[in-house]
């Protein structure tokens, strides 16, 4: 706190964490104040001695790296910001030299590297920042580099591990990272590159959604074939009855037999399944209900075909009466009468065609009008006579019930009903009766 000039009561929000296997110090605030107090820092004092050290800005959550290479080592770090930090590259927030390489890492807002950067005016490619494992060359231990080494006396091969190495000594190389032969942290080494954050957290991504995929139900293997299920009822049922000859156990089922599971598509169904002896489940599909789908489906693909012949034949009927007759071009030099003729002949050929089709569809018009005509007239006169009908039979229960009634005088006799062929009233029935010496 004293080599940044913060007092303690002022850094009480900060928080300082050392790492002594990387031999540094981390320090977070949220104060960029202090944050520029901390970056300026350039010896610290621990007891009685001083350290020199280098500060410099990390970034934190919500980041990530990108590298462009091949840069002009004679640009400064200044440089660099001014060229790189501006509004063409509104994601980039700073870039940081790598040593003394051409090389010049760059921190970007948010999850995503851009796959170019805008230098100046220039567009160069960027690539996705992978950090290397760090390699101590003078203690070859991992974690930590050769320019912070705690213990910079004790120098160690990086191949065998042999402790103040000579010039002459055997090395058997064998890296610490991969376990192959050669020194740790070798160029050729697979393993010198650390996996960046991003990519560590699209794995995790695409593991959770795969995870998740699996838990789901309704896949593919959950829906049985119907041929797979018959073969499974036959196979069943002959195991079911080379089974009853035999001894049974007292549960009724066979040692070690684990209970079918029930599937999605059986509890989306409402299908039960329930275990018997033998082990096959009773649900079983109908095979009088499949052979009738199969004949409906053939029926239905059959009146679909022939749908599909009227269709093309109506479109090919209407596409030949929107066409015009073709006109014969005219020629200014010689006479070409074959060739007139020839379009002629083929223009009356399709006004014929025409002439024809036209006939024959106001034909069916006509005969279609007439055959209505026909059947309103044969309604109309079959309204008539249920009419008709309707006041004959009226008019027969008036007379019916005319004749049923008797005075008390003429108890005893037997009425004379009238002829059907009178057309007298009532008065004319009662007289039709007296006159035969019915009642006088």
């Amino acid at each position: 706190m004293a080599a940044a000039k913060i007092t303690y009561d002022a850094a009480g929000e900060d928080v300082v964490c050392p790492n002594v296997t990387q031999n540094i110090v981390v320090v977070s605030t949220p104060l960029e104040e202090h944050a520029k107090n901390y970056v300026r820092i350039k010896q610290i004092k621990v007891g009685e001695k001083v350290y020199n050290v280098n500060a410099y800005y990390s970034a934190g959550d919500g980041y990530c790296k990108g590298v462009i290479r091949n840069m002009d080592r004679e640009i400064t770090e200044k440089e660099l910001n001014t060229m790189i930090v501006h509004s063409g590259n509104p994601t980039a927030m700073q870039a940081k030299r790598i040593k003394d390489t051409g090389s010049v890492v760059i921190v970007f807002e948010g999850y995503e590297v851009p796959n170019h950067v805008k230098f100046g005016g220039v567009l160069l490619k960027c690539y996705l920042y992978r950090r290397q494992v760090d390699v101590c060359y003078i203690c070859a231990k991992v974690g930590h580099r050769a320019d912070v080494c705690p213990t910079p006396e004790k120098k160690t091969c990086r191949g065998c591990g042999v402790e103040n190495p000579t010039d002459s000594h055997e090395c058997k190389a064998k890296c610490k990272l991969c376990g192959k032969g050669h020194p740790t942290g070798d160029r050729t080494c697979k393993q010198r590159y650390q996996t960046p954050f991003i990519v560590r957290q699209r794995r995790r991504e695409r593991i959770e959604e795969s995870r998740r995929e699996r838990q789901l139900p309704g896949r593919f293997e959950d829906f049985p074939r119907i041929e797979e299920r018959g073969d499974q009822r036959r196979s069943h049922g002959s195991t079911h009855r080379s089974e009853s000859a035999g001894p049974r156990s007292q549960s009724g089922s066979r040692p070690g037999h684990l209970p079918p599971q029930t599937t999605w598509a059986q509890k989306a169904g409402g299908v039960k399944t329930q275990q018997v002896s033998g082990g096959s489940p009773t649900w079983q599909p109908g095979s009088e209900e499949l052979k009738q789908m199969r004949e409906e489906n053939s029926l239905l693909k059959e009146m679909v075909l022939t749908l599909k012949e009227e269709i093309g034949t109506l479109r090919k009927a209407l596409e030949a009466t929107s066409k015009s007759a073709p006109v014969a071009m005219e020629t200014s030099a010689g006479p070409v009468g074959r060739k007139r003729k020839a379009v002629g002949d083929v223009a009356v050929s399709d006004k014929d065609g025409f002439e024809s089709f036209r006939e024959t569809m106001e034909k069916s018009l006509s005969e279609i009008t007439n055959i209505l005509q026909q059947l309103r007239v044969d309604v109309g006169e079959l309204k008539k006579q249920s009419a008709d009908h309707g006041k004959r039979l009226r008019a027969l229960e008036a007379r019916t019930d005319e004749v049923q009634v008797v005075t008390p005088q003429e108890k005893g006799r037997t009425p004379h009903l009238p002829s059907p062929q009178s057309k007298a009233g009532a008065d004319g029935n009662a007289k039709f009766g007296s006159e035969n010496g019915g009642a006088k």
